[in-house]
C-alpha cells in the first residue's frame, strides 16, 4: 500500500483521468479503463495510491477510502481460491496504516486468521467464499469505511477464471452497494473478448456505463516524465526537444522515454544528412523503440491492426465499427473529423507490416480468434495455444509432445489425437484434405501458410 517514491508525481499528473475516478469513488461507482501496452497505467497507479492525491480530490474524508491494488499478472492461475488470496495479501498489507483507516489494531489479526482457512480449503469453493466474504467485512466492518479494488492486468482473469467468481464479486457489490466499487484496468474492451457468460455478463453491466480510455500524456506530464528520466540517467533535456519528441511519439509514456534515450543516450540524432523520414526511421530501427512499437501493436485485435494498416495505406476504413471506436478510445486514433494516428514513429512502424493483409493466416491472442483466408473462427483455449505453437514455427514440424505440453500435459494420447482431429475439422475447408495443418506421420503437425 505504499507508494514508490521515484515515481511520485505533480498533483495534477494525468488530471482528466484521475478527476474522473475520484469522483466514481465518491459515488462508489465502478469502472473499466482501457489502456494500450507502456501508456502509464503503472504511474496511474501509484499516484491513485498516493495520500497526497486521495487528499487532494477526496478532501477531509479520504481516510474512509481504502484503495486496494491486486496485480493479476502475478497470479499462478486464475481459480476463485487463488483470487480471493492476493487480494486478501493485500488487506494484510494494512497493518502499516491501521491509524490512519480507524480500524481495529485486531483487525489485520482476523484478516489474516481468514486467509489462512482459506489456503486450508482447498477445493471447498464453499468455505473459500466465506473465508473471503468475512475478510472484506472485516474492512467494511465500520459503516463509514469504503472499499476501492484496483484490478491491473484483468483482461486474463474476466477470460480465465470460474463464473461463479463474478457472481460473487457482483453479490458483493449488491452487500455493500455504496461503499464497494471496481476499478478494472484493462488493455482491451472486455466486450471484445468473446461471447459472456451470464455471471460475466451481469458483473460487465457494474462496469458499463463508466468506460474510461487512458490516453497518452499531455505535453505537461510528458515534460516532467522525461525530466524524471533524464536525472535517472544523468542527462540533459534540451527544451528544444520536446515539441520533436511529442511529434514523433505523441505522448506515449514507454515510446518517449525509448525515443529519447535513443536521441542522447545512444546519438540517433536528427540531423540535415538525412531526410525527414529516414532520420525518423533511424529512430524507429533503434531495438528499445522498435520494440514500443511492438508491445503496442501486437495488444490490439486483429481487426484494429487490419483497421490501421488500411489508415496507413491510404484504403477506405470503416469508422462505424467497435474496432474503430476502440481504436479512438485507447487515443490510438484521434477524434477529428480526419482521424489520425497518435504518433509518426507508430505509423511508420505499421508502414513497415503493411503485408498484413496479404497474409493467408493471422491470429489474434486477446480474442483468441484465428483468420484464415478471410475466415474468422474463434478457439478453445487449447485449441488456440496448439495453433498458436503451429504458427509460430509455420512450416516446421512439431512434435507431440511440444504441442501435448503446451496444450494439456495431462492428457491421453487418444484425447489428444481426438482433439487435434476436431481442430482440424473445425478450420479445414475439406478436412479430409488439410490444406493448413498437416500430420507428419509420427513425428508430429505442421503448419503451413
Amino acid at each position: 500500500m505504499t507508494t514508490d517514491k521515484r515515481v511520485k508525481q505533480a498533483i495534477r499528473f494525468r488530471e482528466e483521468e484521475v478527476g474522473r475516478l475520484m469522483w466514481l469513488t465518491n459515488s462508489a461507482e465502478s469502472a473499466t479503463i482501457i489502456g494500450i501496452s507502456g501508456v502509464g497505467k503503472s504511474n496511474l497507479f501509484h499516484h491513485l495510491l498516493d495520500p497526497a492525491t486521495q487528499q487532494h480530490y477526496l478532501g477531509d474524508k479520504a481516510n474512509n477510502y481504502i484503495f486496494v491494488r491486486v496485480n493479476f499478472h502475478y497470479a499462478p492461475d486464475f481459480t476463485s481460491r487463488t483470487t480471493y488470496s492476493l487480494i486478501i495479501e493485500q488487506f494484510e498489507l494494512l497493518d502499516e496504516h491501521t491509524a490512519r483507516y480507524n480500524l481495529p489494531s485486531d483487525a489485520i489479526t482476523r484478516i489474516s486468521q481468514y486467509h489462512d482457512r482459506l489456503l486450508a480449503a482447498g477445493d471447498d469453493l464453499l468455505m473459500v467464499q466465506r473465508q473471503f466474504k468475512l475478510a472484506v467485512h472485516e474492512i467494511l466492518r465500520h459503516s463509514e469505511r469504503k472499499l476501492i479494488f484496483l484490478f491491473d492486468q484483468f483482461d486474463h482473469l474476466y477470460r480465465s477464471a470460474d463464473p461463479r467468481l463474478f457472481a460473487n464479486l457482483r453479490g458483493l457489490r449488491e452487500a455493500y452497494k455504496y461503499r464497494l466499487c471496481y476499478f478494472v484496468f484493462t488493455r482491451n474492451s472486455l466486450l471484445a473478448m468473446g461471447e459472456l457468460d451470464r455471471a460475466r455478463d451481469e458483473f460487465y453491466e457494474l462496469l458499463a456505463a463508466n468506460v474510461i480510455g487512458l490516453k497518452t500524456y499531455s505535453p505537461t506530464d510528458s515534460l516532467h516524465m522525461l525530466l524524471r528520466v533524464a536525472k535517472r540517467n544523468q542527462l540533459t533535456l534540451k527544451k528544444e526537444y520536446l515539441p520533436i519528441l511529442l511529434m514523433l511519439t505523441g505522448g506515449h509514456a514507454g515510446l518517449l522515454r525509448a525515443t529519447y534515450l535513443a536521441m542522447v543516450k545512444d546519438q540517433v540524432s536528427i540531423t540535415t544528412h538525412y531526410s525527414r523520414r529516414e532520420n525518423f526511421e533511424r529512430l524507429l530501427a533503434h531495438d528499445n523503440v522498435e520494440a514500443e512499437c511492438e508491445k503496442i501493436w501486437t495488444g490490439l485485435t486483429l481487426e484494429e491492426q487490419e483497421l490501421l494498416a488500411d489508415l496507413v495505406a491510404n484504403r477506405p476504413i470503416k469508422t462505424n465499427t467497435l474496432a474503430f471506436t476502440h481504436l479512438q478510445l485507447k487515443g490510438i486514433l484521434t477524434a477529428d473529423a480526419t482521424p489520425t494516428l497518435f504518433a509518426i514513429l507508430f505509423s511508420l512502424y505499421i508502414d513497415k507490416l503493411r503485408n498484413i493483409r496479404e497474409r493467408i493466416i493471422k491470429i489474434d491472442p486477446i480474442t483468441r480468434t484465428i483468420s484464415i483466408a478471410g475466415k474468422r473462427t474463434r478457439l478453445k483455449a487449447f485449441q488456440f495455444h496448439v495453433f498458436k505453437l503451429l504458427y509460430e514455427h509455420t512450416g516446421q514440424i512439431v512434435s507431440h509432445d511440444d504441442i501435448i505440453r503446451v496444450g494439456t500435459p495431462q492428457i491421453s494420447a487418444e484425447n489428444f489425437a481426438l482433439r487435434m482431429s476436431n481442430l482440424i475439422h473445425l478450420i479445414e475447408p475439406n478436412p479430409q484434405n488439410p490444406q493448413y495443418i498437416e500430420k507428419v506421420g509420427s513425428m508430429g503437425y505442421r503448419l503451413q501458410d
